[in-house]
């Protein structure tokens, strides 16, 4: 890319990150940095994108641009390592799927195919999930649900993913992939999610323990969703004209915020003290259950009102409270 009569590389590069982070419309942003029309800040936008398509994703985003070694080495925490592995070579991803909302279409199939029932809006959804990659756009009807898009990427070897990852890799998924769990047994992966009720009001003291080991790591995709939406352009209504340039922004979103954004854990390192804490209270019964049966006879729940000035507390430290929430 090169300066230009109208513009340099600097102003241009800053356009382009305005308008995805800000969420700034053409219109403004041509009043802001003085150019003639919208269509001159559309033309910018276009060539810094194709630049970082080319010069920046490849290296910061997609299983191509890191190694199994480097993961395992620099991105792979000791809380995620010895309490859902059995090996050192074991890698461990995390996937979910993200929401991006666009406008309603005259198009019917393409209406029909972008309108969500959990949602109840017109969007599309795309799996992200350091950031090692990310998938998508994919459609939100009915026959891509979390489930079914893991599948066709899987199936379908979307970025050679089965050849980056080893057999007895795990993947950390909600409850909303379990139907894809038997394809990936088959494919030689491994599986963790939260425990199932069954019918249950509430999940037994040792399901509820191990659902604690992969609940304790699912916090990081949320960290990452939340700051793909701190990019302001992903948060609001996307636009038809930019549609069908949604996987690229995403994947330069993803890509800056791996190359300049700290990550979700600074040290990996840190926490062995609280792996072999949650280890200690595995087999830990409920006790609050335990003593509410031995002096009431019963483990129902009876709630009374109570005012909040005569309830004492006693005063928490910040240990007291990293004890209570680790």
């Amino acid at each position: 890319m090169r300066n230009s009569r109208l513009r340099s590389v600097r102003v241009a590069l800053t356009i382009f990150l305005a308008k995805i982070r800000l969420a700034l419309s053409n219109r403004v942003l041509a009043c802001v940095f003085r150019l003639a029309s919208k269509r001159s800040v559309a033309r910018i936008c276009h060539q810094v994108r194709v630049v970082f398509m080319q010069d920046l994703v490849p290296y910061h985003v997609g299983f191509q641009h890191v190694s199994r070694e480097t993961i395992l080495a620099q991105h792979q925490t000791t809380v995620v390592t010895e309490p859902l592995t059995n090996g050192r070579d074991q890698v461990v991803l995390i996937a979910d799927g993200t929401y991006f909302f666009c406008q309603k279409s005259s198009n019917n199939e393409f209406q029909r195919r972008t309108y969500s029932q959990h949602e109840h809006r017109h969007l599309v959804k795309s799996m992200d999930g350091y950031i090692i990659s990310s998938l998508g756009p994919f459609f939100t009807d009915s026959l891509n649900n979390d489930a079914a898009i893991l599948k066709h990427c899987m199936l379908n070897n979307e970025q050679d993913v089965l050849s980056w990852l080893h057999d007895n890799d795990v993947l950390v998924l909600d409850r909303w992939f379990r139907d894809t769990v038997n394809t990936l047994y088959r494919l030689g992966l491994q599986v963790v999610m939260p425990g199932f009720l069954h019918n249950k009001k509430q999940l037994p003291a040792d399901d509820a323990n191990r659902t604690r080991f992969v609940t304790k790591n699912r916090w990081v995709i949320e960290s990452v969703n939340g700051k793909i939406k701190q990019w302001k352009f992903m948060a609001q209504v996307i636009q038809h004209s930019t549609i069908r340039f949604i996987s690229d922004y995403l994947d330069i979103i993803c890509a800056l915020i791996n190359k300049y954004q700290c990550p979700a854990v600074k040290d990996i390192e840190s926490g062995r003290e609280i792996v072999m804490k949650m280890r200690e209270m595995l087999t830990t019964e409920n006790r609050l259950q335990e003593r509410l049966a031995k002096h009431t006879g019963t483990t129902s729940l009876h709630w009374s009102e109570h005012n909040a000035a005569n309830f004492q507390s006693p005063p928490l430290t910040k240990e007291n409270i990293r004890d209570l929430t680790f």
